[in-house]
């Protein structure tokens, strides 16, 4: 089967290849050989065949409670502003404060109630060991050998917000109308409040904006991939290696395909891919 576009697990999968160290051995056996156009090739074989359904936690550590107690930055900000709007008596200054709060914490705690899923089709019984081919570019060709289910986890495999209810759709509508009725109040009756709160208000904005900035400089594929490794495929066996021109990365990813099992030096008979899979798999490399 070729598929022309794979998923965003397909992306995760090969992104985190490239961060594994190459060969060192491979490497210096290839010094004497001669180098056009490097390539890189991974091999990972896939050990864990994880179930139709799963729930993987999120990341545990220090950069979840760095963002934690960040979180509670822009909180006390609101609060201290909306408190001191009150003691200045400006109520129109502090009930747009307080309905900013009200909005996006009711709409952050009813998106983020969302449970994360991971989700891959379930293979036919008895399917044999699988073989799969990710090429990034051209430039790193990423090989999967592992059973069914475990390939197909990258190459169909996907990550979602799971909500248990359909009314938790109806809130999300709900909380987009909140966001825009909160947008236009404080547009419109905000200039009608006096200079102080108005700076408040500016305050309060200011901080939510440098936690927001903060929040988008997460790398959010790193803990992905993290999740993908680690709680789904449970940490396969990943060797990177660099050929020096594309005609030995084909041959390399040939053989590699036709020997399905890594401690036999020639490959079995009856086992792997045919000759005319290997004869699609190197026209598409040519």
């Amino acid at each position: 089967t070729t598929m022309r576009k794979t998923g965003h697990l397909a992306d995760l999968f090969t992104q985190a290849c490239k961060h594994e160290p190459v060969d060192p051995v491979f490497v210096t056996s290839q010094k004497r050989y001669r180098k056009t156009r490097p390539v890189d090739v991974t091999i990972a074989r896939l050990h864990h065949e994880p179930d139709k359904e799963m729930h993987p936690g999120m990341v545990k550590g220090v950069e979840r409670a760095k963002s934690s107690l960040f979180a509670h930055i822009p909180i006390l900000v609101s609060l201290a502003a909306c408190i001191l709007c009150g003691l200045y008596e400006d109520w129109i200054s502090f009930s747009m404060i307080l309905v900013g709060m009200l909005s996006n914490g009711i709409s952050c705690w009813w998106i983020g109630s969302g449970r994360l899923t991971f989700s891959h089709p379930t293979p036919a019984k008895g399917s044999p060991s699988a073989c799969g081919i990710l090429n990034a570019d051209g430039d790193h060709i990423v090989i999967l050998k592992g059973p069914e289910g475990a390939v197909n986890c990258v190459t169909r495999g996907k990550f979602s917000l799971k909500y248990q209810c359909s009314e938790n759709f109806q809130r999300i509508g709900l909380c987009s109308l909140l966001l825009t009725v909160q947008f236009l109040a404080q547009l419109l009756l905000l200039p009608q409040g006096k200079k102080f709160g108005q700076i408040m208000f500016l305050v309060t904005l200011a901080v939510s904006w440098m936690y927001n900035s903060y929040l988008a400089s997460i790398d959010c594929e790193g803990i992905q991939r993290h999740i993908l490794i680690k709680d789904v495929l449970q940490d396969p066996i990943i060797k990177r290696y660099t050929l020096g021109t594309r005609t030995a990365m084909a041959v390399f990813v040939l053989l590699v395909l036709s020997n399905p099992q890594p401690s036999t030096p020639y490959p079995l008979e009856g086992s792997g891919p045919d000759d005319h899979a290997l004869r699609r798999v190197l026209d598409d490399l040519l």
